[in-house]
């Protein structure tokens, strides 16, 4: 049988307008078996319970929209003329194929799937739990056909044990890589919008 356990005494917001004060959650198998108000909602024999007086339990939200790059724990991208100095710079993949006119095309990731490469800093789960956020869904943050994203639980523990779905969307974008005027060799084809349109 599967591990269960009853948070008791707390005020329970289970949805909009349906709280629970003072409520229980039970929970098996991390799964949420019921939620209701303490003295009405049965409590399973096998049950370790856990009092939570003065405390407040809601459901968790979910970010449907994170960049891989974010939660690797990478600073967000500024505008063009704020960027980091051109040596801090990544350099591009080395994964390119060819396309029209045999220009290469590092933007093609079509069949890339975010999970095989995901990282979630601990910093960063951390902040993302703390303004509420349990649940992510990773997304491929560079291409123009970017690959698959990735639905996963900002849990502690290994990567490997918090995925809810390892394919989830896939992601195109119009927006071409930035042009980098002091380093020409990271100029690759398409440059501009019209030329990922095409």
């Amino acid at each position: 049988d599967r591990f269960a356990f009853a948070l008791t005494g707390a005020r329970v917001i289970a949805a909009p307008g349906r709280v629970f004060d003072p409520g229980v959650v039970v929970v098996r198998g991390g799964v949420i078996e019921a939620v209701g108000a303490e003295g009405k909602t049965a409590i399973p024999a096998d049950a370790r319970i856990f009092e939570l007086r003065g405390k407040v339990i809601h459901a968790a939200f979910i970010d449907p929209h994170v960049p891989s790059d974010r939660l690797a724990g990478k600073k967000p991208k500024g505008p063009s003329d704020e960027e980091e100095p051109s040596e801090e710079r990544p350099t591009p993949s080395a994964r390119q194929t060819r396309g029209p006119a045999d220009h290469p095309i590092a933007a093609v990731r079509a069949e890339e799937r975010t999970i095989d490469s995901l990282m979630i800093r601990d910093r960063v789960s951390d902040t993302y739990r703390r303004l509420g956020f349990a649940v992510v869904a990773a997304v491929p943050q560079t291409g123009i056909l970017r690959g698959k994203g990735a639905v996963v639980s900002l849990a502690e523990g290994p990567i490997s044990g918090r995925i809810l779905d390892a394919e989830n969307g896939h992601f195109v974008s119009l927006e071409p890589e930035r042009f980098d005027f002091a380093s020409f060799t990271r100029a690759a084809y398409p440059a501009s919008k019209m030329g990922t349109v095409a």
